[in-house]
């Protein structure tokens, strides 16, 4: 009895194992009938589809004018007339197999929805002219020249956020050189409620809207120059939020934005601390504004940021005494040097 339910198990695996590898040999085989439309087999194909479409296009009319040589050639428009058809139907089946990006979706049973939005995002990033790689251009040219071009294309959209305005135009042009532009689908978050805010974003073109959880009610809708989560990620000490999002924002349509992230700022504020400081006091002075910031914890000192503080102010007073014993030692070299010349001097005004 056992040895009948052993026999039976090893069979149903066996079956199941079958089963698998005909789906994945059919699998394979789908595969390897899509045609990459970007190689030079199908550019090939397409010369060989124009040949018959010339050749409706011209010998159509030819032969609807002259009757003789209709007449007259009746077996050779046959053959032709037939052979045309054959390459447009073979055509058709090579056509259906063109579409790599579908075909792909397919194979990784990728829901029918979630196919409709990669393949409309494609489509417009096509219809936008948004295929090619910008940065991978603008790589070769000098860093001067592609700074220039990314002031002359940025500088003025990154002016238009509160806590950047005035800020030192050394400054201003680090962070456009860190711009990162992000293509929002339609429905597509931005951002949720209470996300970690890691980066800021400005609205080249398109509309987002603020949402309530629900993610259909609408309270207000940001267009074109809009910007948000400048505040978040400078991390303003006894923010009510903290660095959380305090919104659920969605893409209406299709929307290109500007990104910038909290590690590139921090990086260009190394060179720039006063920068940094004056962007503090003034993100700090908009949570002010807008209630969003507890002021006790504002002005607890954290140790933290104490130590790091005296750590910083002994660092600068050693330097400042090892510059005061470079300029002691100098001085004193000097001195020698002006002694030894008088000494001189007088010993040349004696010998006169």
């Amino acid at each position: 009895m056992n040895d009948n339910k052993q026999d039976e198990l090893n069979k149903q695996k066996d079956d199941q194992k079958d089963d698998k590898d005909k789906q994945e040999k059919k699998n394979k085989i789908n595969v390897s009938w899509i045609m990459h439309p970007a190689t030079d087999l199908y550019y090939y194909w397409l010369i060989v589809v124009a040949v018959p479409a010339f050749y409706n296009l011209i010998m159509i009319v030819t032969r609807s004018c002259f009757n003789e040589v209709q007449k007259d050639y009746t077996i050779l428009w046959i053959i032709l007339d037939y052979t045309s058809d054959v390459i447009y139907y073979i055509d058709t089946f090579i056509r259906s197999r063109t579409g790599f990006l579908e075909q792909g979706l397919l194979f990784r049973k990728v829901s029918k929805d979630l196919e409709t939005r990669v393949v409309k995002w494609f489509d417009y990033l096509w219809t936008e002219d948004k295929t090619s790689d910008d940065k991978g251009v603008l790589k070769y040219l000098p860093d001067k020249l592609r700074a220039e071009i990314a002031i002359s294309v940025h500088l003025e959209t990154l002016r238009k956020v509160r806590i950047f305005q005035d800020c030192e135009a050394g400054l201003l042009v680090e962070l456009v050189l860190k711009l990162q532009p992000q293509i929002f689908s339609p429905g597509d978050y931005i951002c949720k409620k209470g996300d970690i805010g890691r980066e800021m974003y400005i609205i080249k073109k398109g509309n987002l809207a603020v949402v309530a959880d629900d993610g259909i009610t609408q309270f207000v809708v940001l267009s074109e120059g809009a910007y948000f989560g400048e505040i978040s990620i400078l991390g303003i000490k006894g923010s009510k939020a903290g660095n959380r999002r305090t919104a659920n924002i969605r893409s209406v349509g299709y929307s290109d934005l500007f990104a910038l992230s909290k590690d590139d700022l921090m990086e260009a504020l190394i060179e720039y601390p006063e920068a940094k400081t004056v962007l503090e006091e003034k993100g700090r002075a908009i949570l002010l504004k807008d209630g969003l910031i507890d002021e006790t914890a504002a002005n607890q000192v954290d140790e933290k940021d104490l130590e790091g503080k005296v750590t910083t102010m002994e660092t600068k007073i050693e330097m400042m005494q090892a510059k005061l014993t470079h300029i002691s030692a100098e001085c004193a070299n000097s001195q020698g040097r002006i002694k030894q010349k008088i000494i001189n001097i007088e010993a040349r005004v004696k010998v006169i």
